[in-house]
């Protein structure tokens, strides 16, 4: 048996969890529209992460869960986060990009604006 490192096992995953990720769809058939589904408020806070904020926001948009709201919480970055977060703009309910006060003040201000019924 060959250990392979923590780190070294991530790095070789991170991109390509399952085939197509993050650029197709993993739920090619979607959901049942027949079924009224609970709103869910999925909140992103994020500072200076553009390395990894597209991937975590086509991670919840390609989950296809037909009533979602999704709010970015963004702590006023200068590192592109910005420009990918107005690439998907048209799918996020809201967004800003402003200073606060932390990660917490940022899921807080994300939770002002969630009108889910359940919010994460």
């Amino acid at each position: 048996m060959i250990k392979i490192g923590y780190k070294f096992y991530l790095r070789h995953l991170r991109f390509e969890p399952y085939p197509g990720w993050p650029h197709l769809s993993f739920w090619q058939e979607g959901y049942s529209k027949e079924i009224d589904w609970p709103k869910i408020s999925i909140i992103t806070p994020s500072f200076n992460q553009s390395e990894f904020l597209e991937n975590t926001i086509l991670s919840v948009l390609n989950q296809k869960y037909p009533n979602l709201e999704y709010i970015i919480i963004d702590g006023g970055s200068r590192d592109g986060s910005v420009e990918i977060i107005k690439k998907y703009e048209d799918k996020i309910h809201y967004w800003v990009s402003e200073e606060d006060k932390g990660q917490s003040h940022a899921i807080n201000k994300g939770v002002d604006k969630a009108t889910g019924d359940w919010v994460d």
